[in-house]
């Protein structure tokens, strides 16, 4: 008995021996710094550590650190990371933009024509907690981590996970490591006044970097036993180097942490520092992005052979993990139910039945996309989040904000032709009654306008539209390129239609309409021109199909819009019609080249039209409150009356650089007051060059072009949005 209670101690004794290296094996952790765009480094250390075989087996982030952080926890490599981030639009995703296809076509013209926005409610402005909402940034992240919207306990993800974000109502430290992986990615990352804070248990969290940047800590409390810690952390920046927002908003934040993170850096076992000089928090161009990943790249190799020595000394094996791919956009998902939260359920039923996702129906993973960018682009939401609950059978959970829909919006523009203007704008919306909408305009030039448009939108069913404007503006008439008159005018428009959206892009109107013209002044020779002082009444229909991609520079999608309108009370002459066509395809062959087409005909049907239902060629101006304008190369604005032209354009679109574009332009033209299809008219062309930037406050362009019309070549300068 004595010799088996030996022998079973000792065998006891050696199996401890052997399995203690198992049982007891370093844990290694991994902490990823915020830093903004400079977090784009974190992809090429990643890099490294894969082709090394380092096994990860905590991860802590903040910030741009949380994003990487907790993507590369779900089973991404970094190869995938690397892919994602050189193929998004990070202008996009870091924006309030909506999807431009998605957009109503009201609101569509308005996203192009206000610089400031200002919410109100009950007489006073209705502010939020900062300028972005993060909706698409949140879109991106739920897209990215499907497949683990089930995991509410972030340690059961592949590599356990935690990031850090601040309690705004107190500048606590808050250590999110459970709940939903998107919003605790998007609360992380929420820069004070840049982002709306991100609510979560009753919490307004804002970015972590506020109160732990480089969470090392953090990430021992999780069990770590080695740290391996990338930091993308400013040094305190000279006078110099403080020349933007991003740069203050750093300098801040490093004063803020500054004692913190030095303590945690002291306990970092293999530290990795990118160069990230020339770059800041807001380098979130591609070539700023691939240059970050390569430096991120460079850095770890030189921590590299100690990271070899550390795993071939401990005999560290990285244990083979099923890599995680992209969601593929045609995935089927069985919805079975629909939760919505933030909102009444009868309020937001019209507007969620409008994005054709219904409770137990198969829909594809590009469908649902759709439909949350289609509810988002109603506009009547701050945001509108989805989680995809359940393993066969997916619970989708609607998660929105309800926008303050009432609004004051304003702009500025120059140009060279029309002067400075201002545009005041008021709009108030009910969506409880059909989408409604009144919307009061004010544009203060010397030119001015003023409009008002209420309108009900029931989708493919008939709504309601009617408008009154009152417009003023000045009219030339050329002999031979010199101005032979000038007329001083006014007009008032009233229209009463019905329209219907034939799809998110495609409204159909048909309705009654009055034009008041008003002649004041009236200065040189006007024989042979019909202008008169009269109301005119008449029916219209139109068609219009817009899927460009963006308002000002757009890079693909085609905009189509067909119109007639017959004109009744001609005097004692019948009535006449007017039938208009224009058309405006981009296409893209590269990242920087576009080429568009554009073709715009305007046609008269019958005899006797005014001075004023002719068309008017010439001019950069693209916005036509009489509807009978058409841009031409080489001719001054206004410059051509004719009562028939068809005219085409194509342009050229080079992107320099981020923001800047230079556009070679060619126009072609044919025009008479005759039925030229017989041979009776005239023929034109022009060209031109266009330099733009795409500044904050709306497109500055300056160009020069000339024509065959004439020997002059006509310079233009334009600033702002159009309007």
């Amino acid at each position: 008995m004595k010799t088996f209670l030996i022998t079973f101690s000792f065998l006891f004794f050696t199996l401890s021996l052997f399995g203690q290296p198992i049982n007891n094996k370093p844990r290694i952790g991994l902490v990823l710094s915020g830093g903004g765009a400079k977090g784009f480094a974190h992809v090429g250390v990643l890099k490294v550590l894969e082709e090394a075989n380092i096994p990860i087996d905590y991860i802590a982030g903040t910030s741009i650190g949380s994003i990487f952080g907790g993507l590369y926890a779900c089973g991404y490599d970094a190869a995938t990371l690397e892919r994602i981030v050189k193929s998004q639009d990070w202008g996009s995703v870091l924006s309030n933009e909506y999807k431009q296809e998605f957009i109503p076509p009201f609101d569509k013209i308005d996203e192009g024509r206000y610089s400031v926005r200002f919410p109100f409610e009950e007489k006073k402005l209705a502010l939020s907690n900062g300028i972005l909402n993060g909706q698409n940034a949140m879109e991106l992240f739920s897209y990215l981590t499907l497949g683990f919207h089930n995991v509410d306990d972030f340690s059961k993800l592949p590599i356990p996970f935690l990031c850090i974000a601040t309690d705004l109502t107190n500048g606590e430290e808050v250590v999110i490591n459970k709940g939903y992986l998107p919003k605790a990615m998007r609360a992380s990352m929420a820069i004070p006044a840049a982002f709306t804070s991100a609510e979560i248990d009753g919490q307004m969290l804002v970015d972590g970097g506020i109160v732990n940047n480089y969470p090392v800590d953090r990430c021992l409390e999780m069990g770590a036993d080695i740290i391996i810690g990338v930091d993308v952390l400013d040094s305190l920046m000279t006078h110099d180097d403080l020349q933007g927002i991003p740069e203050v908003i750093a300098q801040m934040m490093y004063f803020m942490g500054k004692e913190r993170n030095e303590k945690n850096t002291k306990d970092v076992d293999f530290y990795i520092r990118p160069e990230i000089r020339g770059y800041s928090a807001a380098s979130f161009d591609a070539e700023s992005a691939e240059e970050l990943i390569r430096r991120g790249e460079v850095a770890a190799r030189r921590v590299l052979p100690q990271l070899i020595h550390l795993r071939d000394s401990l005999h560290l094996v990285s244990i083979p993990r099923t890599i995680h791919n992209l969601p593929a956009n045609d995935t089927i998902l069985v919805i079975s139910q629909i939760e919505v939260t933030g909102t009444d359920r009868a309020k937001i039923a019209f507007y969620l039945g409008q994005t054709g996702i219904k409770r137990d129906q198969h829909v594809t993973l590009e469908h649902l996309r759709n439909g949350i960018s289609r509810l988002y682009s109603t506009g009547n939401y701050e945001y509108v989040n989805y989680q995809l609950k359940g393993d066969t059978t997916k619970t989708l959970k609607v998660e929105v904000k309800e926008r303050k829909n009432n609004k004051i919006n304003a702009g500025l523009h120059y140009d060279s032709d029309l002067r400075s203007a201002l545009l005041v704008n008021i709009t108030i919306r009910n969506q409880q009654f059909f989408g409604s909408r009144l919307s009061l305009d004010a544009k203060l030039s010397q030119y001015p306008m003023f409009s008002g448009q209420y309108s009900i939108d029931r989708g493919w069913k008939p709504g309601f539209y009617s408008k009154l404007m009152y417009v003023a503006d000045r009219y030339y008439i050329y002999n031979e390129e010199k101005k032979t008159a000038e007329i001083d005018m006014s007009m008032i428009n009233l229209q009463l239609a019905t329209h219907s959206f034939i799809t998110d892009a495609t409204r159909f109107t048909l309705g009654v309409s009055m034009d008041n013209y008003n002649i004041g002044s009236v200065i040189g020779d006007t024989i042979g021109y019909d202008i008169r002082g009269k109301a005119y009444f008449n029916l219209f229909s139109r068609i219009e199909h817009n899927r460009l991609d963006k308002i000002y520079f757009p890079t693909h999608g085609t905009n189509v819009s067909v119109g007639a309108k017959i004109v009744l009370n001609n005097g004692n002459s019948n009535p006449f019609l007017i039938g208009d066509v224009s058309f405006k395809r981009a296409r893209s062959f590269s990242d920087r080249i576009t080429i568009l087409y554009t073709i715009n005909s305007r046609l008269i049907f019958g005899k006797n039209e005014s001075f004023f239902h002719k068309a008017f060629l010439g001019g950069s101006q693209q916005i036509d409150y009489m509807d009978n304008n058409i841009p031409f190369s080489g001719l001054y604005r206004l410059e051509i009356n004719t009562g028939n032209v068809i005219a085409g354009r194509l342009e050229t679109r080079l992107r320099m650089w981020e923001k800047i574009y230079f556009t070679a332009i060619g126009d072609f033209g044919l025009y008479s007051d005759d039925d030229f299809v017989y041979g009776n008219g005239k023929s034109i062309y022009g060209f031109g060059l266009n330099a733009a930037y795409n500044s904050v406050v709306g497109p500055l362009e300056f160009s020069f072009s000339f024509s065959n019309y004439k020997q002059d070549i006509i310079p233009f300068l334009s600033l702002g949005y159009w309007f």
